[in-house]
């Protein structure tokens, strides 16, 4: 019987945080792989419309050393950066295997990862092999943010999550279109829906928005404060406002466009009316949750909240050497949440591997060929591997 692949590092998530991880884990010469549940490398933005675009101009919105093409100082949308993402898989010839579910990562006794993948698509086979290291860059916007009273909602309501506001542009202008959550997807989606039907935004905590550009440059032209240590005290200001590059989208540019800018959105009445916590309630005829995303963590079978964890060690978990994580909000500053930040936590979480690694033995004691005949080798593929 074959014996399983041992990988020194296994990336979850083929997005902009798993793919730079790993091309760094190449050129460190390092036996790794990525895997993605998605079709295709950054599939998390071919979901979103493409009407929205980024925050961060081209020239801060792409990975090392690949730069993006167009105007330096323009805004890419969701397209692009889909694109840019698969063409960056493809020029660094990275070893990724898409569509390709990880269902189930557990720790033996020597410190290895018994890893069980789902091959899906064509090839649709299980797969099982070891990994003395983990990185997590799968995002965490993964499961949508929903209160419990939406159960509730009339079946009449229609639900969207954000990245499918645009089918509400379907409904008839005199339609109510309700926005839950005033984050930066909301304002946007609010701000375009404003063009074509009536819109509620439902606000929740008071937002500090900031202009695009200060002195006539982009905010993010300035490194040093978004890079500022989320412990610093640059830091700690920006953690206690999280500014919001939305000045153009804010309450009154919203109510010029006749958006009715309510509070918080608490249930629902027997009646079918909205219940606002201003007490402005309404019927509506659709409803885009806007209110953002948690992790999904079911798959790390491991006994400690990995999310907590993993935040509070920066990108490492000290209760489980060997498992880190990338491309999450504060991680290690304000950018971390951003594409101009990936490199720079990468790096770091680079660094953790690479000492984990010399801690470990070079094949674990437990063989995965014991568990029986469905325990395949992965195949290694060449390059960006659309399957």
């Amino acid at each position: 019987m074959q014996s399983a692949e041992v990988l020194d590092c296994l990336v979850v998530g083929a997005g902009q945080s798993g793919l730079m991880m790993g091309h760094l884990l190449k050129q460190a010469g390092f036996n790794y792989r990525v895997v993605d549940k998605a079709k295709q490398c950054g599939g998390a933005w071919q979901y979103r419309p493409p009407s929205l675009h980024l925050f961060t101009p081209r020239r801060f919105s792409a990975l090392s050393p690949m730069s993006m093409p167009g105007d330096p100082d323009g805004y890419p949308n969701s397209l692009e950066m889909s694109q840019y993402l698969m063409a960056y898989a493809q020029n660094a010839e990275l070893n990724v295997n898409l569509e390709c579910l990880v269902e189930e990562v557990s720790q033996t006794d020597d410190g290895f990862f018994k890893v069980k993948l789902q091959q899906q698509g064509k090839q649709n086979k299980e797969i099982w092999l070891y990994a003395k290291s983990i990185v997590n860059a799968a995002g965490n916007n993964q499961i949508l943010n929903v209160p419990k009273w939406a159960i509730q909602i009339p079946s009449r309501v229609m639900q969207l999550r954000a990245e499918d506001w645009e089918q509400a542009l379907n409904l008839p202008k005199s339609a109510t279109v309700l926005v839950v959550g005033d984050g930066a997807w909301g304002r946007l989606v609010a701000f375009e829906l404003a063009r074509h039907t009536q819109v509620i935004l439902a606000c929740g905590k008071k937002r500090k928005l900031s202009p695009k550009r200060i002195l006539g440059r982009s905010i993010f032209c300035w490194l040093g404060v978004l890079r500022a240590d989320k412990n610093s005290w640059v830091g700690r200001f920006l953690r206690l406002r999280e500014p919001i590059p939305m000045a153009h989208a804010n309450n009154r540019a919203l109510r010029n466009r006749e958006v009715s800018v309510c509070g918080r959105a608490l249930g629902i009445e027997s009646s079918g009316e909205i219940v606002f916590s201003c007490g402005n309630n309404q019927h509506v005829d659709a409803v885009v949750w806007c209110a953002g995303y948690h992790e999904d963590n079911a798959w790390l079978k491991l006994p400690i909240n990995c999310e907590q964890a993993l935040l509070e060690g920066q990108g490492r978990c000290n209760e489980v050497p060997g498992l880190f994580v990338l491309g999450r909000k504060w991680m290690t500053c304000k950018a971390s949440e951003l594409i101009m930040g990936v490199e720079h936590d990468a790096r770091l979480v680079l660094s953790y591997v690479h000492a984990h690694l010399q801690t470990m033995p070079i094949q674990p004691i437990d063989p995965i060929q014991s568990i029986g005949p469905t325990s395949p080798v992965l195949e290694k593929t060449k390059g960006y591997n659309h399957a």
